[in-house]
């Protein structure tokens, strides 16, 4: 497998990138909030990945323009 094959890389600007890297942060964030509110970790990340999976998928088929909470019960 050829090195460029396995690389990741982000397009735009670096405004885009800023913006990109600040909504990580605030993802970061609120993950450590609710452990300091005293979830466990584990079941913090298990969340926040059912959630993005949950985002995903209404970028993939979308509802008019917002995440249905229909699609959000498990």
């Amino acid at each position: 497998m050829s090195d460029r094959a396995s690389e990741t890389t982000l397009q735009g600007t670096a405004r885009d990138f800023a913006q990109y890297q600040a909504l990580v942060r605030r993802f970061v964030d609120l993950a450590n909030r609710m452990k300091d509110e005293g979830h466990a970790p584990p079941t913090v990340n298990a969340a926040m990945m059912l959630a993005s999976g949950l985002y995903a998928s209404y970028l993939a088929v979308g509802n008019q323009g917002q995440l249905d909470a229909r699609g959000v019960e498990a």
